[in-house]
């Protein structure tokens, strides 16, 4: 669900590159995830969710400033989660599936 909204998004703006973008992220954020074979925190979840909502709401408005603040923030915060996915694995030791 989380690819399919962000690349809904990108396939909008009609901007290709913004969409190979867009699909290379999410496959490379897939490949960790099957990696560490460890899902985000429930937390994190329903973080990104809230800002899902918000941002279909700046949408609505076309809030382009907020827009760009709120995209930068979710883009933030989840790099923050993969990073810290990423080192307490380090801290063990990874179990690649």
């Amino acid at each position: 669900m989380n690819n399919q909204f962000h690349l809904t998004i990108a396939r909008t703006t009609n901007m290709k590159m913004l969409l190979r973008f867009t699909t290379r992220a999410l496959d490379s954020r897939d490949r960790l995830r099957y990696y560490y074979s460890e899902p985000f925190t429930s937390a994190r979840m329903a973080d990104a969710h809230a800002e899902h909502c918000q941002l279909v709401k700046l949408l609505k408005k076309r809030d382009v400033e907020a827009l760009i603040n709120l995209v930068a923030q979710h883009n933030r915060s989840a790099k923050a989660a993969y990073h810290k996915l990423i080192e307490s694995q380090m801290k063990g030791s990874p179990q690649p599936r």
